[in-house]
């Protein structure tokens, strides 16, 4: 059980304070060690000067800190995010809408997706970046590569001069998707590489975000796991198959191997055209 003593050895040691930077000119360190084994009450006046060093309020003290709203949402938020199949989302801000549109990202509902990022841009604590390279995969996946490029070219294009790294980033790396949809993998690539340069890719979040869970930071958490279905686009593209057997015909044909290169070119032609041209994956949402 909690008491005065083990409550205030916790606070102090949660903000890198010897017993003696506590005790300061107020009393001895070996009172502070008293108090923390609760083999002394301190006096009002002492309970003033350690709430002041520690950043509290006497009553704060007395009976812990007064829980944050905004900690208590990234928390929440957090842990939705970390298990999104049991989660609820209220709605009410950015990232309760954002973790709706997750939702409806991972049923494979890219309309709705759409909508919901659409919405959320529109909510006062939007991050309207990341709105709208969600957008960007959500579009892309719908099979509107053209909007979705548009979009995300018009959002790169009209960042200020010195923009935030992160917003380079997400629209980088959901740019990409479109442009390889559309077969400009030169371009994509480009993309590619300038969102790495920005920000590293990194394992899945979701061990560190449940370890900053558990030592009171869920703002870095949230952040981590926001973040990754962005950055997971910048794992290189799996090899399309058709480009490879192009290519390799190409460098038959090059050595002179014409009938070589024209029996690879035929497989290439039956994969192309095969029963299902053009089919999407759920990665290509982001």
């Amino acid at each position: 059980m909690e008491t005065f003593g083990t409550r205030l050895r916790a606070l102090r040691n949660a903000r890198g304070l010897t017993q003696q930077a506590l005790a300061g000119d107020a009393c001895s360190r070996a009172y502070v060690s008293t108090v923390e084994a609760d083999r002394a009450a301190p006096s009002p006046e002492l309970l003033e000067h350690f709430a002041t060093t520690l950043g509290l309020t006497v009553a704060e003290l007395r009976t812990g800190p007064v829980p944050d709203a905004a900690h208590d949402r990234a928390l929440r938020l957090a842990r939705a995010w970390l298990k999104p199949h049991c989660a609820t989302f209220t709605g009410g801000t950015f990232w309760d809408a954002c973790g709706q549109a997750q939702q409806a990202l991972d049923a494979g509902r890219w309309a709705e997706a759409d909508q919901l990022f659409t919405d959320a841009d529109r909510l006062p604590d939007a991050a309207r970046h990341y709105a709208t390279a969600r957008r960007v995969g959500c579009l892309t996946a719908a099979g509107e590569p053209e909007y979705a490029a548009h979009l995300g070219e018009g959002a790169l294009a009209g960042l200020p001069a010195h923009p935030d790294p992160d917003w380079v980033v997400w629209l980088c790396a959901a740019l990409q998707e479109p442009y390889r949809a559309l077969g400009a993998t030169g371009q994509a690539e480009a993309l590619r590489t300038r969102a790495l340069l920005l920000g590293a890719m990194g394992p899945e979040p979701g061990p560190a975000a449940a370890m900053l869970i558990a030592h009171g930071a869920p703002d870095r958490a949230l952040a981590l796991l926001v973040r990754w279905p962005l950055l997971r686009l910048l794992a290189p593209p799996p090899a399309d198959e058709v480009a490879v057997l192009t290519g390799e015909a190409r460098a038959l044909a090059g050595a002179g191997r014409l009938r070589e290169a024209i029996e690879v070119l035929e497989r290439a032609c039956a994969i192309a055209l095969g029963p299902t041209p053009g089919a999407r994956s759920p990665r290509a949402a982001g």
